[in-house]
């Protein structure tokens, strides 16, 4: 209530101003709409981590009341951050901050408030990531399909250029599997490079992402190894044509082939 010009640091906060002197009792200045304010700071918050609101540690505190009248000029709160003491009595506080608020307010006011528990956040944001795991599915499938088509279009045009060779190898005693697997081990080859050129550029683009949103990057084998496999299983799916056409071709027909 006496409007005092204190604030209370993040622990990253403080170490970025302060690196390790103690800013305890030390001035600050804080721009806020392009004016500034002395503050002298009287705590430094514990570290919390992120958060679904950007790295908690990385902000500051000041009293309502400073805000309120020196910083914002503004007559009410908008909103209100209340923690419960665990996960298991969320539900119960969330009653009674309700049940706190009916009571204090006019009548004209009780139903002009709405309260958001973190249990409501978390199915938004599961309904969210769902849709986009569904739409980023939907992509990746056309994506993968519009690969296979071109690595089945480019040993085509590798049977049809190399049909002589393939001619002259039969000539010499190659077998239809012989064949077969030397068109088959390209189409893989091509898949599995492609496949390993995606993993890197998709491991540097999320490496990027989550330093711009400070978030922690965690990548698991088993999803590095299912992407490898989904690539070098469409390269043997759509390589198997052309190869099974380069082993069927009559030498005959393919040494006179110009």
């Amino acid at each position: 209530e006496s409007n005092l010009n204190v604030i209370v640091l993040g622990s990253q906060l403080a170490k970025d101003l302060f690196n390790s002197e103690s800013p305890l009792g030390k001035k600050i200045k804080l721009n806020y709409k392009n004016q500034n304010y002395l503050f002298t700071v009287i705590g430094i918050m514990e570290e919390k981590g992120g958060g679904l609101t950007g790295d908690l540690d990385d902000r500051s505190y000041v009293p309502i009341t400073t805000y309120m009248k020196k910083l914002s000029n503004s007559q009410y709160v908008s909103s209100y951050l209340a923690q419960a003491n665990s996960s298991q009595e969320a539900s119960s506080a969330v009653g009674e901050i309700e049940y706190f608020l009916i009571k204090s307010l006019d009548d004209q006011d009780k139903e002009k408030f709405r309260l958001l528990s973190m249990d409501q956040i978390l199915d938004t944001v599961n309904s969210v990531t769902a849709s986009l795991s569904l739409m980023l599915g939907g992509i990746a499938a056309i994506s993968l399909l519009v690969g296979g088509i071109g690595i089945m279009n480019i040993m085509l045009v590798s049977v049809t250029e190399r049909t002589r060779e393939i001619g002259i190898r039969k000539a010499l005693g190659a077998k239809r599997k012989n064949i077969m697997s030397q068109f088959l081990i390209e189409a893989l080859s091509l898949s599995g490079l492609g496949g390993i050129i995606g993993i890197i550029l998709g491991w540097l683009g999320a490496y990027f992402i989550a330093q711009l949103g400070k978030w922690s990057l965690v990548i698991s084998l088993s999803s590095v190894l299912l992407a490898f496999g989904f690539a070098v299983a469409i390269g043997l799916f759509f390589g198997l044509y052309p190869a099974m056409k380069a082993a069927k071709m009559d030498p005959v027909e393919a040494l006179s082939y110009e």
